[in-house]
């Protein structure tokens, strides 16, 4: 752009997006789409009367620019009095709340309308300061507008902003009736979502450091809140053909992966509007880094010949702007089964990003652990405890249960962190790692489960969390809802499905435990070594012992005691009496003081049916074990 072309004036701007889009967009698109048109309006409505300009309203977001800084928050404080009569019609779940951050700065303004610079991207940064259905504006503003409005005004600080030397002071607009001295109630608790928005990301993800003092966040706001962890944008897929009814085909695949990424509520997911957006105007990776705080790009191409097809799919770190995963696929399309492969290939492709052995989790994890050791924030406590699920050492859960207390207890109201909490006290309970004198790791696993719950009944790791503490509370109908009601939440979590499969296979429910199985393997077919275990289980209960061998012989933690347990019940159905033998002597080898006595505790202990403990305890028994240990 020449340099003609380019105005360079002193403007208040005022930028707003939707908090929670994702989530409304996943749960009613039409709805959702509608309503947006009809909030746009209000905006509309009171920014022209109050001297302002309509710049942009791309996806979920509103820009636009003033000649006075009281201009534009007059119209933020009308817009938002009107919106929120309109939500007050609306049901729960549908009420769209805007965040509005207001900028008095330079700006350079195109012949097109277009404005660009500092003063813009400031703007930007204190919407994301904003709580849902408030505003938030900068030193700038306050100063020229304190004595004009009759506004009271709350000071949050002094914050870091991209790209912008000196720290803006941020100010909140505070409601009628409501003072400075009461809006400081909760110090931290209101971090859960905030704290992808109040972030500076580093070359090094760690994009937790705070700057300044937390903005009140309400009850019902913290339900709206953004994700603790990374932001992800799917791009609209390409059609390496250019054909335009598989351009359609292969949009669907960005559309149904964004729709399934929206129910891992540890991710904030841009809307498929904004990715739309971003995609037809060329946005760099740095671009949507410095945009929206993105972290990560997932892109992907689909090439087509007849029935057959092959799908490339990409992921990038937009800060660091390079290629950090891919992976194909191939697959048959038929005519009518177009909306299942979009679906199958959708669900495995968010399990390899989002699931709890996904690729990210454990990319972020590693660097957290070789970068910032001392230096945790609820959700890498999280990561600590998906990471547990691998490893199972008493040294990973002493660390992800020491992180997820402290989180829990600086954030009280982030659920994902109750829940992970909750499974590692189950943990606990399950393994005797770093027990607590006196205390009941199975009680504090089914309060901390519940809390979860409580604080986000959406949550499907919550339900999961609970479902599983009522298991092994042998409440059977309790545990069979809260699954039920995690499934429906998110039925494309492979370990959920998997967890739920085991509990199944142990009660003796063989074929639809056997089928939930499957489909979290087709989901995940790079799985952590409990679903092959599961399948050990299903096997030997089924009289199939080939089949068990060739499960039990994938599994590869080696040093862990249901390892050797899974393969001599395997070896002992098989008629593999020697390796069976073996596999007995490792166990022994491990744990000296394992016995028969044991396995029947741990019978009680997993409520598993009598078949099975029937099966296992006759192959531990024939193949050698003792009854009792010497120190029984």
């Amino acid at each position: 752009m020449a340099e003609t072309d380019v105005k360079r004036k002193l403007a208040a701007i005022l930028a707003a997006d939707v908090a929670g889009y994702s989530r409304l967009m996943g749960d009613d698109e039409r709805a959702t789409i509608a309503t947006l048109r009809e909030f746009r309006e209000i905006f509309r409505k009171h920014i022209e009367p109050n001297g302002g300009r309509v710049v942009d309203m791309a996806g979920d977001s509103v820009l636009a620019v003033f000649d006075s800084a009281a201009g534009a928050v007059q119209a933020g404080i009308e817009t938002q009095a009107e919106l929120a009569e309109r939500n007050e019609e609306l049901t729960d779940e549908r009420r769209m709340a805007f965040r509005i951050g207001i900028n008095l700065g330079d700006i350079e303004q195109a012949d097109d309308g277009t404005v660009y610079g500092d003063g813009v991207n400031v703007a930007a940064r204190l919407e994301a300061m904003a709580s849902p259905g408030g505003i938030t504006v900068s030193g700038s503003v306050f100063d020229s507008v304190r004595a004009k409005l009759g506004v009271a005004f709350d000071y949050l600080g002094e914050h870091e902003v991209k790209n912008i030397a000196e720290p803006v002071r941020a100010y909140r607009v505070l409601g009628a009736g409501e003072s400075a001295a009461t809006s400081r109630k909760i110090p931290v608790a209101a971090l859960a979502g905030i704290a992808a928005l109040l972030i500076v990301v580093s070359g090094l993800a760690g994009w937790w450091l705070l700057r300044g003092e937390v903005p009140v966040v309400t009850e019902a706001e913290i339900a709206l809140a953004l994700p603790d962890g990374p932001t992800v944008v799917v791009l609209p897929f390409a059609d390496a053909d250019e054909n335009a009814t598989n351009t359609m085909f292969a949009r669907g695949f960005s559309q149904e992966i964004t729709h399934i990424l929206t129910r891992y509520s540890e991710f904030f997911v841009i809307s498929p509007e904004t990715a739309q957006v971003w995609k037809a105007q060329n946005f760099s990776r740095s671009q949507m880094a410095e945009n929206r705080d993105v972290l990560f790009v997932i892109e992907g191409v689909v090439s087509r010949e007849g029935d057959t097809a092959r799908l490339y799919v990409n992921i990038d770190d937009a800060v660091k702007n390079t290629r950090i995963w891919s992976e194909k696929y191939d697959f048959s399309v038929e005519t009518d089964n177009i909306f299942d492969v979009h679906e199958e290939l959708s669900g495995r492709i968010v399990n390899a990003i989002a699931g709890a052995s996904s690729f990210l989790g454990q990319k972020e994890l590693r660097e957290i652990k070789r970068y910032r050791p001392d230096d945790m924030r609820s959700y890498e406590c999280i990561l600590l405890e998906r990471a547990f699920w691998m490893l199972y050492t008493p040294d990973s859960h002493l660390e992800a249960r020491t992180c997820l207390e402290t989180a829990t207890q600086n954030e009280p109201d982030y659920s994902s962190a109750w829940a992970s909490l909750a499974f590692i006290y189950q943990a606990e309970n399950e393994y005797g790692f770093n027990p607590i004198p006196a205390s009941d790791p199975l009680e504090r696993g089914f309060e901390a489960a519940q809390k979860a719950v409580e604080v986000d009944p959406d949550n499907y790791y919550a339900h999961y969390a609970l479902g599983r503490a009522y298991y092994f509370m042998d409440d059977m109908k309790s545990f069979l809802r809260e699954f039920d009601l995690a499934i429906k939440q998110n039925p494309h979590d492979s370990d959920l499905l998997a967890g739920f499969a085991i509990f199944l296979i142990w009660q003796g429910d063989l074929d639809r435990g056997y089928e939930y199985l499957q489909k979290a393997i087709s989901l995940n077919p790079n799985h952590p070594d409990w679903y092959e275990i599961a399948l050990v289980w299903y096997h030997i209960q089924k009289g199939t012992g080939n089949e068990a061998v060739a499960e039990a012989d994938k599994i590869t933690l080696e040093d862990w005691y249901w390892t050797q347990i899974a393969r001599v019940a395997a070896y002992y159905v098989a008629n593999e009496t020697e390796l069976a033998a073996k596999s007995l002597e490792k166990l022994l080898e491990l744990y000296p003081n394992y016995s028969l006595s044991v396995f029947f505790e741990e019978c009680a202990l997993y409520n598993m049916e009598s078949t099975m403990c029937v099966v296992v305890e006759e192959a531990l028994r024939q193949t050698g074990l003792p009854e009792t240990s010497a120190t029984d």
